[in-house]
């Protein structure tokens, strides 16, 4: 998931859709989309949905990352989103709640930035990933 980092990213593009199938006791699938990679991305948890969005900033280089995260291990962290679905699969499942997400900053080893619950049009900011989840919590336990 590599974009050359010289290249201009319209605004657009710095926004991505999330599309969530299913949340039964804190397990959430789902799929990401941005308008700038060919397919949706599909994921099974909330570990390869975070994985996922910052592979995807740092592929589009926005927002720049203000610090190098630690590691236990060095080795491979790259996350490889599963082909369990075809793209019409995906496209035809209907989503139980949609989100706009826009990260704005990647500081103090974490995200900021504003999500839009697409389905009341509601938006709220979020100053951290945890709150960004517990935002999303917040819609989707009335799911469960």
């Amino acid at each position: 998931m590599s974009i050359n980092a010289a290249r201009f990213i319209p605004y657009e593009m710095k926004t991505s859709i999330l599309k969530i199938f299913s949340y039964e006791q804190k397990q959430i699938t789902g799929i990401l989309i941005n308008p700038f990679f060919p397919h949706a991305m599909y994921f099974d948890n909330i570990i390869q949905f975070l994985f996922l969005i910052d592979e995807m900033l740092d592929s589009l280089n926005w927002p720049q990352e203000s610090m190098e995260c630690r590691l236990f291990a060095s080795g491979d962290t790259e996350f490889t989103p599963s082909d369990q679905y075809s793209q019409e699969e995906l496209n035809s499942i209907r989503p139980i709640a949609a989100f706009k997400i826009n990260v704005l900053f990647r500081q103090n080893a974490s995200w900021q930035g504003s999500v839009i619950w697409l389905d009341s049009s509601v938006e709220s900011p979020f100053r951290s990933v945890l709150e960004l989840i517990m935002l999303l919590d917040s819609v989707l336990s009335k799911h469960e």
